[in-house]
């Protein structure tokens, strides 16, 4: 009896599961499976990278190159700066090389290093117009303060040298050149040294002008022939 109640219950099932197929396969609905469904969704694309800007060194780097073009026998560029340094409205370029080190020399004896007046002609390139090879003392010529190269600063139509060194007694020189038209050179316009003791904190002042050492131009500058400022 229970088999044949469980036969029939075997078979009711079976002719409900093929009416509810015949059903969806009327409506276009794929018939009922009880297998996972598989399918996946293709990841989203990554959007395009833009193309890198143009770097707005490249210019700077020209110009770089324009200026390692002075610096030869292996020197290096240790200072740089732009303006109009004749007055003609174009920009000019102050340069300061460092000669290669030399392990050898001694305190106080190395190579000085040479300030180049880079001019910019009608062709739109520097020119060297001038250089002088004694108003920025040696690397070690600072004494325990080290490099005395301090500066340099550029106006409208001349350019100022300071450098800086010592122990006790600190001294300080800045040396100021200015352009001439009528001689389209530059010459020494005004000579400061200073000197202050570290420790008594005293210090002089020497102010001089083209009065006190004439026309001078900056190609033939020379602080040693200048007058010293000493503490009384």
């Amino acid at each position: 009896m229970r088999h044949r109640a469980s036969l029939l219950a075997t078979a009711i099932a079976t002719l409900a599961l093929a009416a509810c197929n015949d059903s969806n396969s009327a409506s276009g609905q794929p018939p009922t499976s009880s297998a996972p469904s598989t399918a996946t969704t293709a990841a989203p694309k990554a959007a395009a990278s833009p193309a890198p800007a143009a770097s707005a060194s490249a210019s700077q780097g020209s110009k770089m190159d324009d200026l390692k073009a002075f610096a030869t026998n292996g020197a290096r560029i240790m200072d740089s700066l732009t303006g109009d340094l004749n007055n003609d409205g174009k920009p000019d370029v102050l340069l300061v090389l460092d000669p290669p080190a030399d392990s050898s020399q001694k305190l106080g004896e190395g190579a000085p290093r040479t300030v180049l007046v880079l001019i910019r002609g009608e062709d739109d390139q520097l020119h060297e117009a001038a250089s002088n090879q004694k108003v920025v003392p040696c690397a070690t010529c600072g004494g325990v303060s080290g490099d005395p190269y301090g500066f340099v600063r550029v106006e409208p139509g001349q350019f100022t040298v300071r450098n800086g060194g010592g122990s006790r007694e600190h001294w300080s020189d800045e040396f100021t050149f200015k352009y001439s038209a009528d001689r389209k050179d530059w010459l020494l316009d005004k000579a400061t040294r200073r000197v202050t003791d570290q420790d008594t904190e005293a210090h002089k002042t020497l102010e001089l002008t083209p009065k006190d050492f004439g026309s001078i131009t900056f190609k033939d500058f020379d602080p040693a022939k200048l007058p010293e400022v000493v503490l009384p």
